[in-house]
C-alpha cells in the first residue's frame, strides 16, 4: 500500500492517492480541480487505475464546476451530499481496493454531509478536525454534531491510527487519534456543553466584525 500526498495550491487544501501496488488499483481522496494534471501525471508515471473518487465534503457552492470536472476522471464519485450521478455510502460500508478495502464513516458536523474514510490504520477526514480553519467554511455547520462525530467516531479508534487532515494549516500533516485526543485546541481537556459554547462565542465574534 502506498499513500502520495498533494498540496493545492492557493488555500492549502490536501488530497491523498491511495494506492494497492500489487493490483494497480488507486483512490483519490479530496482531489482538487485545479490539480487535475498532476494527479494525471501521478497515475500514469505509476500506470495505476483509478478505482474511487472519494470526496470527504465538498463546497461546489463556492467553487463551481468542480464536480463536473472530477467526472472526467471516469472513476465512481463517492460522496455525503446528494447530486446525480454520485454513490452515497451508509456508514460502515466498504469500498474494496485491490487486495484491501476503505471503510465509509459518516461524520457530519463540518458540514451536513462529511464521510471520513479507514484503510487499514489510516483515517482520512477532511476539515473535521480543523475548526476555524477551512477557506471556505470557518465554522461548523452543526457543532453539536462536528462534536459527537469527532468524539463517537474518531476519537474511539486505537491511540496509534493516523488521521490525514483536509487542509495544510500546521505545518504538519498526520496526527495520530492520541495526539489529537489529548492536545486538539478544541476537543481535547473540554466537555461537550464547553465545545459549543466555545464555538457560539466565536461566531458571534467574528459576525462582530464584519458588522
Amino acid at each position: 500500500m502506498d499513500i502520495r500526498t498533494i498540496r493545492s495550491l492557493g488555500y492549502g487544501a490536501l488530497s491523498y492517492l491511495l494506492a494497492d501496488l500489487a493490483s494497480g488499483e488507486a483512490a483519490l481522496i479530496d482531489p482538487q480541480a485545479c490539480d487535475m494534471p498532476l494527479i494525471q501525471a501521478m497515475l500514469g508515471e505509476r500506470q495505476l487505475s483509478l478505482r474511487w473518487v472519494l470526496r470527504t465534503h465538498d463546497h461546489d457552492d463556492q467553487r463551481p464546476g468542480e464536480l463536473a470536472t472530477l467526472r472526467r476522471l471516469g472513476a465512481p464519485i463517492v460522496q455525503g451530499r446528494p447530486e446525480a450521478g454520485v454513490q452515497m455510502p451508509a456508514d460502515g460500508d466498504t469500498l474494496p481496493l485491490g487486495a484491501s478495502a476503505i471503510r465509509v464513516l459518516r461524520t457530519p458536523g463540518h458540514t451536513p454531509h462529511c464521510l471520513s474514510y479507514v484503510w487499514a490504520d489510516r483515517v482520512f477526514c477532511g476539515a473535521l478536525l480543523d475548526v476555524g480553519d477551512c477557506p471556505w467554511q470557518p465554522w461548523p455547520a452543526d457543532a453539536a454534531m462536528l462534536w459527537d462525530s469527532v468524539t463517537q467516531k474518531v476519537f474511539t479508534l486505537p491511540d496509534e491510527t493516523l488521521l490525514f487532515p483536509g487542509q495544510d494549516c500546521h505545518s504538519h500533516s498526520v496526527s495520530t487519534v492520541h495526539d489529537q485526543r489529548r492536545w486538539h485546541p478544541y476537543f481535547a481537556q473540554c466537555s461537550r456543553d464547553d465545545f459549543l459554547a466555545r464555538i457560539a462565542a466565536l461566531e458571534d465574534e467574528a459576525q462582530c466584525q464584519q458588522a
